[in-house]
């Protein structure tokens, strides 16, 4: 029991440490953290929580749990920045949480693994990069969770338990990410005979249990789809039924990759445990057909990545429900291994990857700079290569049990991630920070100044500014008319450099990513005295 408590304070304690340093030293990063707390703040200032907007217009690209999520909390705390990020941090303790519960479930006999897979998932630079982010995936993780204890808990002969967790599960992760739940969960499910030896009422009773469960949680996801469909329209509804699922697995309107391209980051995916040999050799002894929990596991994890391989669109993030999958199979593995000696070499891959994260710090030091390169690259402190460098070693430190060389891996990792948010991020936070932007058009907007956006907008100035109206969007062959049309306007544009800048009186200059936003009246820009009847600016 008091290792337990340990555990617990050690998992509460990286989370928090995690939050802590991004709420400190990141704002929201555009474009999808902006953008999502947008979309929950226009709900949220419409009072219409049935359908997501984006910039004035239905958004039919995510679900709405998140959002509601987000909601929730402002109605109990007041409209802030921390509680985005808090409330996926929560929802990261819940997937460790579940972690643990699924475990217990799938090796009861064995408690060192429900001690050791939380850590371990907490510790996998990936999971530690994302734990506080304010995306979906994390989310999404607790609902497959749910419903992966749902399948354990039926395979357990908790017939009743069992398939409403699946269902909840399911419905809850439509909610949260779309029929991507279904990715993780059904193949797991629907191959049971391959790890599970079936109960009392045989395979047919089985199946019946999952197709109820699929049943409940279509309906949950349902009850907010059909509504919705019927408030956005038919466009919105063919997006959300159909659309927006199909467009990303078959020919993704976003991030198409080929194939192979998970199979190219994996060592980045699951470091620092890509390079445990003693783990991984032990897993490979162990026998699937003859451990349920294992079976399950290997059947969820294998069957996932394949379909992700497959999918068009891909990102890295993508793959967060899979890493308390590879927790657990790591944990069991070191289980395995029980008091052995830990072989030092077991942690030499971890190392030379943390230096060769310190060698790309010091790049910037080394006078190799290119021109495309953001401008903050040249600004990364020296301090955080000799930082990184010192994880390194501490990750070669001899350690007496597999399981203490798991613990210290993971805190050393996530303390890696904690020294290159601080050194990376305090010197690129003001690229990404919006505030200031936000801030300014909110005024403008206030004092009756119509404002345009160029170019791709993603609703990256709603939440920042807590902007109460949107912002016209146009294009550059638009900007022309535009400020002809709308004389007290304003413009938000970008340059590539400060040299491409115009000579031209601004409201505001400031670095954004890599690029440089100006914000400029209407009648400072230089079209602006070709149209008719224009006076020049006083």
């Amino acid at each position: 029991m008091r290792r337990d408590w340990l555990i617990a304070a050690w998992v509460v304690g990286a989370l928090a440490l995690l939050t802590t340093v991004y709420l400190v030293v990141l704002p929201l990063i555009p474009i999808d953290e902006t953008r999502y707390a947008g979309v929950a703040l226009e709900m949220w200032q419409g009072g219409d929580f049935l359908v997501p907007r984006i910039n004035g217009a239905f958004y039919a690209q995510k679900p709405p749990l998140l959002f509601w999520l987000m909601q929730a909390g402002w109605a109990a705390f007041g409209v802030s920045d921390w509680w985005p990020r808090v409330a996926v941090a929560l929802c990261s303790l819940a997937a460790a949480g579940l972690t643990v519960r699924l475990a217990a479930l799938l090796w009861p006999e064995r408690p060192r693994v429900r001690r050791i897979a939380p850590v371990m998932l907490m510790g996998t630079g990936l999971w530690a990069v994302w734990a506080p982010a304010v995306m979906f995936d994390v989310l999404l993780t607790v609902c497959v969770l749910i419903a992966l204890v749902g399948v354990a808990e039926l395979a357990g002969g908790h017939t009743r338990r069992g398939p409403l967790l699946l269902a909840l599960g399911l419905g809850l992760g439509i909610l949260a990410k779309g029929p991507v739940v279904l990715v993780h969960v059904l193949p797991t499910a629907l191959l049971a005979p391959l790890w599970y030896s079936g109960g009392a009422g045989g395979w047919r009773r089985w199946y019946a249990h999952i197709g109820l469960a699929v049943i409940g949680g279509a309906a949950i996801a349902l009850a907010w789809a059909v509504p919705a469909a019927i408030r956005g329209g038919p466009a919105y509804a063919e997006t959300i039924f159909w659309g927006q699922s199909a467009g990303r697995m078959v020919n993704s309107f976003a991030h198409a990759r080929p194939w192979w391209w998970y199979l190219a980051v994996l060592p980045l995916l699951v470091f620092p445990w890509i390079g445990w040999l003693s783990g991984w050799r032990t897993l490979a002894r162990l026998r699937p057909r003859r451990e349920a929990g294992t079976g399950l596991l290997v059947s969820w994890l294998v069957t996932a990545f394949v379909t992700f391989t497959l999918i068009s669109g891909k990102q890295a993030h993508y793959l967060l429900p899979l890493l308390p999958g590879l927790a657990l199979l790591m944990a069991r593995g070191i289980d395995e291994l029980g008091e052995t000696v830990s072989r030092w070499w077991d942690a030499l891959p971890a190392a030379g990857g943390m230096l060769l994260a310190a060698g790309i710090t010091l790049w910037p030091h080394l006078g190799a700079v290119p021109e495309s390169a953001p401008g903050w690259v040249a600004e990364v402190p020296l301090w955080l290569p000799a930082a990184l460098v010192l994880i390194a070693l501490g990750m070669l430190a001899p350690a007496a049990r597999p399981v203490g060389r798991a613990i210290a891996l993971s805190s050393l990792n996530v303390i890696a991630v904690v020294v290159i948010i601080l050194g990376i991020g305090g010197v690129a936070a003001a690229w990404y920070d919006l505030a200031p932007v936000g801030r300014l058009v909110a005024g403008l907007q206030q004092t009756g100044h119509p404002v345009a956006h160029v170019g791709k907008y993603h609703n990256r100035l709603r939440f920042p500014g807590r902007l109460s109206r949107p912002v016209t969007v146009i294009d550059d062959d638009e900007v022309k008319g535009w400020i002809c049309s709308y004389r007290d306007g304003v413009v938000i544009r970008y340059y590539e450099n400060a040299e491409r800048i115009p000579d031209q009186p601004v409201l505001m200059k400031r670095p954004f990513r890599s690029d440089w936003l100006v914000v400029t009246r209407a009648r400072d820009m230089p079209g602006f005295r070709s149209c008719p009847d224009a006076r020049p600016s006083a």
